[in-house]
């Protein structure tokens, strides 16, 4: 169902009520969270729960997403 669609679709459709494709946003970019934060900490679990403080962060401020810069730099 999530399966193809693009950054912008998938968060327009969260925008509209289906939350749960947030999950595939996560999905996407998860490593690439991780591997940052592991960088700037050199801790596992510092990492860990950085990478989680961001996606938190983006879905809250989801709605100010403006589709001009990728997601996974904004």
């Amino acid at each position: 169902m999530a399966d193809g669609l693009t950054d912008i679709e998938l968060i327009e459709q969260i925008l509209q009520g289906q939350q749960q494709l947030f999950a595939r946003l996560v999905d996407r970019y998860q490593n690439m969270a991780f591997t940052v934060a592991f960088r700037f900490t050199n801790n596992r679990e510092d990492a860990e729960e950085l990478a989680q403080s961001a996606f938190v962060k983006a879905y809250q401020n989801l709605s100010n997403y403006r589709g001009d810069a990728k997601f996974s730099t904004w």
